[in-house]
């Protein structure tokens, strides 16, 4: 078995059977799909391409001494993005300003290949 040949991960079939064909993250009346809308892509894309899916980003947010950090971190294709505030009240506009800049703070580690799995049935 080559490394794409690999088999699934119970948390990978599960995201799989989750998210079928046409199945998308989040109400489509949330108000933050169009506040936020570069934030609200990155926590919800699941889908690479036709037939490649991906688990969806994290945000994480922490308190510090100065304000508020937020990491946005998509583990498929290690990548993150960090933004600070002064209040937490203001975490997703920070984020999303990182996000939309002119020059995007995206930091990239580890290995190369994204890690996307085929969906199953996809095409």
């Amino acid at each position: 078995m080559g490394r794409s040949d690999k088999r699934l991960s119970a948390l990978d079939r599960l995201c799989q059977e989750a998210m079928g064909d046409g199945k998308t993250l989040g109400r489509e009346d949330d108000p933050a799909r169009k506040e936020w809308p570069a934030l609200w892509e990155w926590l919800s894309r699941v889908y690479v391409g036709r037939d490649l899916i991906k688990q969806p980003a994290t945000l994480s947010v922490r308190l510090g001494p100065e304000g508020v950090l937020c990491s946005l971190v998509d583990r498929d294709l290690s990548v993150s993005v960090d933004a600070t505030s002064a209040h937490l009240a203001g975490v997703f506009g920070m984020i999303e300003a990182a996000l939309t800049g002119d020059t995007p703070n995206v930091k990239s580690w580890g290995r190369r290949e994204p890690h996307l799995r085929k969906r199953r049935g996809g095409g």
